[in-house]
């Protein structure tokens, strides 16, 4: 639904699919430090839904924010970059 309202027209049918992975991509981006906006919002959510504290839901990725996304990426097998995408964000729902 979140975005949606940025115009990714896709469907809302609780799959966060390939077009929901490309929306992500799109409206935005890789989140890593020093981003900022909704998407680091819902991606703190998330990072504190399954069990790492981003410190804080602030809509700004700090050292927090990366130090929960590299183990969130490590508990998945993948490179800790401290980087949130579309496909990881696919792989968590």
């Amino acid at each position: 639904t979140e975005l949606n309202a940025y115009g990714a027209g896709i469907s809302v049918d609780a799959d966060f699919g390939s077009g929901s992975s490309a929306a992500w991509n799109k409206y935005f981006g890789s989140l890593k430090s020093g981003s900022r906006g909704i998407g680091v919002t819902l991606a703190q959510c998330l990072l504190v839904g399954f069990g790492y504290n981003p410190n804080g839901i602030d809509g700004i990725a700090g050292n927090g924010f990366k130090n929960a996304t590299n183990q969130l990426l490590k508990s998945l097998g993948l490179t800790q970059n401290g980087t949130i995408t579309g496909s990881v964000v696919a792989k968590l729902l």
